[in-house]
């Protein structure tokens, strides 16, 4: 068996320890149940690519470790009631594209460093605070195609990178606690993006033109902030 597809069910309980045995496992989707119990009940088998099991109230931690899986692609697990930090060990992961934590009570800072392969990071409606660093934005340029850190409490100003993220094509850091200015070169240095998000903030500057530069933009979103001057667009 290389998938098993069993979301949108009304399936209870904790997962059982059966998947343990399929050892040929690839793709494992159960979201949208009401399975519970801690979130390593998860049959984590070395052949993973693919694992969806949002919208459950899977519980605990992430602190086990994730860095044996060396085919693991997506990991979905937004919606459920998941605390404490991000294990560096899943960052670290090799072939991981794709991380969707949305939705729990994630703690502590961003911290991807060596995470060079994610194309997409859904870490919106969690509990992350700190600093946002431009070196670990830049760490994550080559790759990144969509990240979402909003509804957070993060902290200080939008990251003045040095680096061009010639893929990302979404940028979201609305409703946090961030300060200071849109920084010029912002719109510059994300030449594919279709979505800036930024509102409910606390932001001071003037709104840069840069922002309005690239070529496939669809929408910008600066709502409640304290932004002045005047509005000028191409």
């Amino acid at each position: 068996l290389n998938m098993f597809c069993g979301q949108d069910n009304n399936l209870k309980g904790i997962i059982g320890t059966e998947f343990g045995r399929l050892q040929h496992l690839r793709k494992l989707y159960l979201a949208s149940n009401e399975f519970k119990g801690g979130v390593e009940a998860v049959p984590w088998l070395s052949s993973l690519k693919r694992v969806n099991v949002e919208n459950n109230q899977l519980s605990g931690t992430l602190s086990f470790d994730l860095g044996k899986l060396k085919h693991l692609e997506e990991v979905r697990m937004g919606q459920n009631k998941l605390h404490g930090t991000i294990p560096s060990s899943l960052l670290r992961s090799p072939t991981l594209t794709k991380l969707d934590l949305h939705g729990n009570d994630i703690s502590g800072g961003l911290d991807v460093h060596e995470a060079s392969t994610l194309e997409y990071l859904y870490l919106y409606d969690n509990m992350l605070t700190g600093e946002l660093l431009p070196s670990v934005l830049c760490s994550i340029s080559d790759t990144l195609v969509d990240l979402r850190l909003n509804n957070n409490s993060f902290i200080g100003s939008i990251p003045n990178i040095d680096c061009t993220m010639e893929r990302l094509e979404l940028f979201s850091l609305a409703q946090n606690e961030l300060t200071g200015p849109i920084h010029d070169a912002l719109g510059n240095k994300m030449p594919r993006m279709r979505e800036l998000h930024l509102y409910e903030n606390k932001l001071l500057s003037t709104i840069p033109e840069s922002i309005f530069r690239p070529k496939n933009l669809t929408a910008v979103l600066l709502g409640n902030n304290e932004l002045t001057g005047s509005l000028t667009a191409d």
